[in-house]
């Protein structure tokens, strides 16, 4: 960047990068897709901004608010809202996903009229010890599930799924709502909502 500025983006997805060492570029400029290169855990960017080899948190320059989510400037060209928790990934599955297929993004069994049952689950990060994870399915006949739970240790990521077995003779066909948040102190800071079909 010059002036003594450095960025580093780290685990870019791997054969993405579209710049080589000594290209000019400029702000709006691709450099890469996200990925889960290198030791990543999970698909993410993993920005670094140095000045003169200091590392500077690009959404408070002055270091003076904790975790940066009341800082007044930044450095950004447009705001970029910062969240420290939500939901990654979230969706509807015939049986209960095992996380290691989630991460992966492999495909998972739709829910079918003649499947053993009906999951609804969801991925997230930032979760604290208090906040509480609702799900809530409706569907077809009055099929209602729904649950809260309160965590009781904070997590860096986070996997959670509810559902149920299915109902003698199998799914009723329709359209199935899911909804699934993440709430502290009282209030939602997180939601997610998909839909699903069983014909």
């Amino acid at each position: 960047l010059g002036n003594g500025w450095q960025t580093q983006y780290c685990h870019l997805r791997d054969g993405s990068i579209s710049v080589v060492r000594g290209d000019q570029v400029k702000a709006g400029d691709a450099l890469g897709l996200v990925g889960q290169s290198g030791q990543a855990e999970f698909p993410h960017l993993h920005l670094s901004l140095r000045h003169e080899d200091t590392v500077v948190d690009p959404f408070d320059p002055d270091m003076q608010d904790a975790c940066a989510t009341n800082a007044t400037q930044t450095l950004w060209s447009d705001p970029v809202k910062y969240s420290p928790s939500g939901w990654l990934d979230a969706g509807f599955s015939a049986t209960v996903p095992r996380f290691e297929t989630v991460l992966a993004g492999a495909p998972l069994p739709p829910p079918h009229e003649t499947g053993p049952a009906l999951v609804m689950w969801g991925y997230g990060f930032g979760l604290r010890t208090g906040d509480t994870i609702g799900f809530e399915i409706t569907g077809p006949n009055g099929i209602s599930i729904a649950t809260t739970s309160e965590v009781d240790a904070s997590k860096a990521r986070f996997f959670r799924y509810v559902g149920k077995k299915a109902p003698p003779g199998g799914w009723p066909k329709g359209r199935y709502d899911g909804q699934i948040t993440l709430a502290r102190d009282g209030a939602v800071i997180a939601r997610r909502t998909l839909t699903a079909r069983i014909d």
